[in-house]
């Protein structure tokens, strides 16, 4: 039990930048979704991004 709670926060730290890539993509996507639809469907929101 006492090792189980020291391996787990050294996998957290070892794995971020897996889970750091994954927002920074999903972020990405949902960025470019938001421009594609404010560029559609209102200009003036566009060219706030």
């Amino acid at each position: 039990m006492g090792s189980e709670a020291q391996v787990q926060p050294a996998y957290w730290v070892a794995d971020w930048p897996r889970y750091a890539m994954r927002a920074l993509i999903l972020l990405l996507f949902v960025a470019s979704i938001l421009k594609l639809s404010a560029q559609s469907f209102s200009p003036f929101l566009y060219f706030q991004f």
